[in-house]
């Protein structure tokens, strides 16, 4: 017996007829190994696709950045962390409060 061979397919996006040419291969997906998009409807998806989430993607990095410099303006100078440096002393002072003990530390230059 002969075997039929196909050589066109329906495009469910623009609803034509097309030669299997015109369509990605894909394997698995049907007996065709065929995608169901012709290849013109299929760039025209991903070209809107591609250019909405560029947009989405601008929008947040200016939300983020408009963010960023509002913490900037209304926030107080972060304080330096950790050990201090070679040219200064650190002086710690304890006073009683009325839930207990309070520690400050005060760093000074050395003279």
């Amino acid at each position: 017996m002969s075997e039929l061979k196909i050589e066109a397919k329906y495009c469910k996006k623009c609803q034509k007829v097309k030669h299997l040419t015109d369509f990605y291969k894909c394997d698995g997906r049907n007996q065709l190994g065929v995608s169901s998009a012709c290849k013109e409807c299929f760039n025209g998806y991903t070209k809107t696709w591609r250019e909405k989430k560029s947009a989405e993607k601008k929008a947040e990095k200016e939300k983020l950045k408009k963010e960023k410099e509002e913490k900037k303006v209304t926030d107080e100078p972060k304080k330096k962390r950790g050990r201090p440096t070679k040219n200064a002393l650190e002086q710690i002072k304890i006073t009683m409060g009325q839930d207990g003990p309070i520690m400050s530390f005060q760093t000074l230059p050395i003279p």
